[in-house]
């Protein structure tokens, strides 16, 4: 068997840990391993697809934004290895949607050999993939330009620290948004097209409502308030994790398509995904396969 560990130094408090738990595992162990570092510059997307390598196992140790590249990286590289997921992040918000919880690296790299496979759909939007959401609006960049000495000290708490400094600044969002044959326009706070049962540590479904392979990920657009009234029905869905008031647009798709006149920022699993003013988004049915 042929296994590949990516990992992340810089993530969570403890990420430089991996190195000997790591090494330790490859003495111990008679399965052809490979060991790649992220770098800024040269992560799992570059690695994976500029190395043409096949594997069967890959074992991507990080924040959401380490597994979101690992798995942008094999679908590009077309590799159809399986994920083993063990997250070191601040918020960790795709693994815990799986119900996946750090305890010691031998309990997940005994999964290599003895886990079970669970499949997963896996979202594109334009040429990029992403584990979990796909995001526009206000406080989304919050996730990205948070120090990660922040992140680390403070976990999700930091993010919200640091969005306190921007809210005064809440922007308009147009789109013209396409799901399922239908077209209308709006403007809103807030988008998110999300395969999770929670994000942003501040928005939530209920479990009986999301299914992580049933090949449709959920849309919520918050529309901009005009009233302080509005905006006060807004904190309330967000506080009591209830979408139905008017103030919300609560859907599912396999695929949605939004245009806007600007270019806007994209955030994908709490990284920076770039801008455009044009996004194609479509669900990759089950395209994952993650050891559990």
């Amino acid at each position: 068997m042929k296994v590949l560990f990516i990992y992340n130094p810089h993530s969570g408090p403890n990420g430089n840990d991996a190195t000997e738990a790591i090494e330790t595992y490859i003495k111990s162990t008679q399965h052809t391993t490979h060991v790649f570092e992220t770098k800024q510059a040269f992560g799992p997307i570059e690695y994976l697809v500029e190395s043409k390598e096949q594997y069967d196992v890959i074992v991507s140790i990080g924040g959401d934004g380490t597994i979101s590249k690992t798995i942008d990286g094999m679908i590009k590289s077309q590799t159809h290895a399986k994920l083993v997921v063990i997250p070191m992040g601040s918020t960790n918000e795709f693994a815990q949607s799986l119900g996946i919880h750090f305890t010691q690296y031998a309990d997940h790299f005994s999964l290599i050999d003895g886990g079970t496979i669970r499949k997963v759909d896996v979202g594109k939007i334009n040429n990029k993939h992403f584990s979990y959401i796909a995001c526009f609006g206000n406080f989304t960049s919050v996730t990205y330009k948070t120090p990660q000495k922040l992140k680390n000290s403070l976990g999700h708490f930091a993010y919200w620290l640091y969005g306190a400094f921007k809210l005064r600044a809440l922007r308009n969002y147009e789109y013209i948004v396409s799901v399922d044959g239908f077209e209308f326009q709006g403007n809103y706070l807030f988008g998110a097209i999300s395969n999770a049962y929670r994000f942003g540590r501040v928005f939530a479904y209920d479990k009986s409502y999301v299914e992580l392979d049933d090949g449709y990920f959920e849309v919520l657009l918050v529309k901009r308030p005009k009233t302080a009234k509005k905006f006060l029905q807004i904190l309330y869905g967000m506080l009591m994790e209830d979408y139905s008031d008017e103030m919300f647009v609560k859907t599912k798709a396999d695929k949605i398509k939004l245009i806007s006149k600007k270019h806007r920022s994209w955030n994908l699993d709490g990284e920076f995904g770039g801008k455009s003013n044009e996004v194609e988004i479509e669900v990759l049915k089950e395209r994952l396969e993650i050891l559990v």
